[in-house]
């Protein structure tokens, strides 16, 4: 009886046992106890090193706590609280996300190096005993790299010795910090191209688009060659040899020699004349590309699935527009190709008598002279080299050149004395000569330093001066053109056959329009309709609308920005013929194909050179970004050989219209006056820009020289040119490209019916699918997922996320809840089989 009560006893004594979700629990609280202790250990340690070695407010306790790290560790306690904090928040957030802990590993590594370059550093090759009380002393006494960093550097430079090792541990110790920073650098950057991008989209989504804004952005610096260095520099009475001996400068030299320069004229040719030497045929000639095989070229191979839940049909709206323009193209111009093999027939073009306009519908230049008086000249050489003087820079005045607007002062420094020193000073040179701008840049070919100061009054180059040179009469070029005048009052004659491209850029009234018109003057006075077609874009309507009419013109004025796309996409195809033809026939551009027609005889088959002006290009990137984009590298990359030159103009020099591909497929660059040295690095890759005048003061950049040349543009007004256009029209025949034409207006009603589905398409994330997947198998959706877990940036997700809201996917935001999801998995894969089926 006695033992039953003692089971009954033990029974009733008993705890009761646990189930397992309380073990859990029970566990999960001593877990999260232990890991809380932990954490404030940890918190009161970096608490207590940074009170240590950076203050005194933990007196002789501090002092002791201080001296153990530096005995253990060395010089880098100092960055151990940092790395502790460091740490800290690094462990928990790699715990929450999962993956390893690299960071920790590369910020240990880190801080050995410090200890261990710490130890070199204290003792240099002296040899260190390795013991670990005379360590631990050495870090205390000498913040040297104490127990760990003794250990390990005396243990190394034993074996490489001293320099070795410090070598070993400075390269060790850059790799590990580049390793350590290079995460956190790129993202930054990531989140900077991101919130960039949301600037712009959302300039272009404003609903006036100011032609005069520009978006600032930045580029690299070119130089100049010798090649713009003045050839009558040899002329000047002051020689360069005469600098070392130092001497007030004779401005009656300068001024004598332009004295002297102003009375010389020069001879005004005859007009020319283009007389044909065969008769022109009523009946029409078979145009150029009715018998040409166009092959245009368009992926076809790219994902579908990627872009179907957001399509009705198969393919995507991109590529149903390019097959059926493909097809519709092929179809006008005479049918599909059999294979790529096949060569188009030789063009016959129509031959058109052209009578050249005479010199004398050109205004005389009546302001002719020079912009400032022998006095005023005299004052700013004195103020000048006494600016110079009074700061220390010891350099003379060489010799001056007086341009249309502006005086360059020639500026010899002296042995030792750096050009920045004088660049220095531009704020004080422009503050004493009471200078609205000054700009100081190297002569190339020259020991001197340019000081560029405007005229008190600017003269006009007009362009009958430079069209009755002898340079531009003499240059072989069909594609010569006016710049303008140089410095030295030489004309500059540009030639877009060797350009092949350019870039014309500049604030409004600047004077790009004036240039582009004196360029178009250039090749009627040059060229004939024979030689030379043109294809003008003008999205503005107004600038180059008079010129419809003339002969050299392929179509008439595009105004409209759609139909510019599709010229541009007609130029490509032309282009693409035109190799076809140069292969057939072994030649390598257009010249050689020209004399192969002149050798059998074919007059009527030789090709024109074709110019396409674009008179604002930040209008057509607003409508159509991606298709001009493409159009234009496109044709800067290729149309040289085949005699197709593009001229580019905007009043927008920001990167997304200038944007890098364009950039870099069109070498060549005129800067006009822009409003800041962004726009100017935009533009020329460089500064210099924003320091123009203004009408018509322009940086003349062609491809080739290293540096710009500061030119004054020449000037044509309205009544000049409508003389010219109206004599040009009345003496020639006018012909249109009709194949052209229909090109454009098929292009244009098939684009009306595909805008819709073909933005769409265009608008979409190539990550849409996948972050949609995302969001159903996590049953929630939220930009901050997206960025977890596609590892995006906050803008791009956010865009995600509004184009799942557009196609009913997700619905609209709720604050700060995630948003509800309205279709199931299943839908989402019926939708995606559905749209492959079509």
């Amino acid at each position: 009886m006695a033992t039953k009560k003692k089971k009954s006893t033990k029974k009733t004594n008993k705890r009761p046992k646990l189930t397992k979700t309380e073990l859990k629990q029970r566990a999960k609280r001593r877990k999260a106890v232990t890991v809380i202790s932990l954490v404030l250990l940890y918190i009161a340690t970096s608490v207590l090193l940074i009170l240590s070695f950076y203050s005194e407010l933990l007196g002789g306790f501090g002092k002791g706590f201080k001296g153990f790290f530096l005995g253990v560790f060395g010089s880098a306690s100092y960055l151990l609280p940092f790395a502790m904090v460091f740490g800290f928040f690094y462990y928990f957030i790699k715990k929450k996300q999962g993956g390893g802990y690299g960071k920790l590993y590369l910020l240990g590594g880190i801080l050995t190096c410090v200890s261990v370059l710490s130890e070199l550093h204290t003792f240099g090759g002296e040899p260190v005993a390795l013991q670990i009380e005379t360590l631990y002393n050495n870090g205390i006494e000498y913040s040297s790299g104490g127990i760990i960093g003794g250990f390990v550097g005396e243990a190394i430079k034993s074996v490489i010795t001293f320099p070795g090792a410090a070598i070993l541990f400075w390269a060790l110790a850059v790799v590990l910090t580049v390793l350590f920073f290079y995460e956190p650098f790129v993202l930054l950057i990531d989140y900077i191209q991101d919130f960039a991008e949301d600037l712009n989209e959302g300039r272009e989504k404003k609903p006036k688009a100011p032609k005069k804004e520009k978006e600032p952005k930045k580029e690299k610096e070119p130089k100049k060659s010798k090649k713009d260095k003045n050839p009558e520099e040899d002329d000047s009475p002051d020689e360069e040899e005469s600098a070392p001996v130092k001497k007030p400068f004779d401005i009656d030299s300068v001024w004598g020699r332009d004295k002297e320069s102003e009375k010389e004229e020069k001879p005004v040719p005859e007009p020319l004349e283009f007389i044909p030497d065969f008769d022109i045929s009523d009946e029409d000639t078979k145009d150029t590309a009715g018998n040409m095989d166009i092959d245009i070229p368009f992926e076809e191979d790219f994902d579908t699935e990627a872009e179907a839940e957001f399509d009705d049909g198969g393919r995507t709206a991109a590529e149903e527009a390019l097959l059926k323009e493909k097809d519709e193209i092929e179809d006008m111009l005479g049918g599909k190709a059999d294979s790529d093999s096949e060569y188009p027939e030789r063009p016959v073009n129509r031959k058109i008598e052209y009578k050249f306009p005479s010199i004398e519908l050109l205004e005389d230049n009546k302001a002719r002279g020079i912009g400032t008086t022998r006095e005023a000249l005299q004052e700013k050489l004195e103020k000048l080299e006494n600016v110079l003087n009074e700061f220390g820079v010891d350099a003379d005045v060489v010799n001056i050149e007086i341009g249309p607007a502006i005086t360059r002062f020639e500026v010899q420094p002296k042995s030792g004395v750096r050009i920045a020193k004088i660049q220095s000073l531009q704020d004080d040179i422009k503050m004493h000569l009471a200078a609205s701008s000054i700009r100081i840049a190297p002569i190339p070919g020259k020991t001197v330093v340019g000081i560029e100061i405007p005229n008190d009054k600017t003269t006009p180059v007009f362009v009958k001066e430079l069209i009755s040179s002898d340079e531009f009469n003499s240059h072989k070029s069909k594609l010569a053109f006016t710049v303008g005048m140089d410095i030295t009052g030489k004309p500059v004659i540009g030639d877009l056959a060797k350009m092949p491209h350019v870039l014309i850029a500049g604030a409004t009234g600047s004077g790009k329009s004036v240039c582009i018109n004196t360029l178009i003057t250039s090749i009627l006075y040059k060229a004939t309709p024979n030689e030379v077609k043109l294809i003008m874009i003008d999205p503005k309507v107004v600038e180059l609308a008079t010129y419809n009419g003339i002969p050299h013109l392929l179509i008439p004025v595009v105004t409209d920005p759609k139909k510019a796309s599709s010229a541009l996409n007609w130029a490509v195809m032309e282009m693409e013929n035109r190799y076809k033809l140069f292969s057939q026939y072994r030649v390598k551009n257009i010249e050689g194909y020209n004399e192969y027609c002149e050798e059998i005889g074919d007059e009527e088959g030789k090709l024109p050179k074709i110019v396409i002006i674009i008179d604002e290009l930040a209008d057509l990137m607003m409508v159509a970004s991606k298709e001009v984009e493409a159009a234009i590298c496109r044709i800067a990359q290729l149309a040289r050989a085949a005699g197709m030159h593009l001229v580019i103009a905007t009043q927008r020099p920001s990167v997304n219209v200038v944007t890098g591909l364009i950039k870099a497929n069109v070498p060549s660059r005129i800067a006009f006056a822009v409003s800041s040295q962004i726009d100017s690095r935009t533009i020329l890759d460089m500064a210099g820009a924003e320091k123009l005048l203004g009408k018509g003061d322009m940086l003349y950049y062609p491809a080739g020289e290293s540096k710009p040349l500061r030119v004054q543009g020449s000037l044509i007004n309205e009544k000049e040119t409508d003389r010219i256009v109206n004599v040009v029209k009345g003496n020639s025949e006018i012909y249109y490209d009709q194949d052209i034409l229909e090109h454009l207006e098929k292009a244009e009603t098939f684009e009306g019916d595909t805008k819709t589905r073909e933005e769409e398409a265009l608008d979409a994330d190539e990550l849409l699918p996948q972050a949609i997947e995302v969001i159903l198998d996590a049953n929630q959706a939220s930009v901050s997922l997206l960025q977890r877990k596609l590892k995006l940036g906050y803008s791009r997700a956010a865009r995600i996320v509004d184009q799942m809201e557009e196609r009913g996917i997700v619905g609209p935001s709720e604050g700060s809840k995630p948003r509800q999801i309205l279709i199931t998995k299943e839908q989402f894969y019926e939708m995606n089989l559905n749209s492959n089926m079509d």
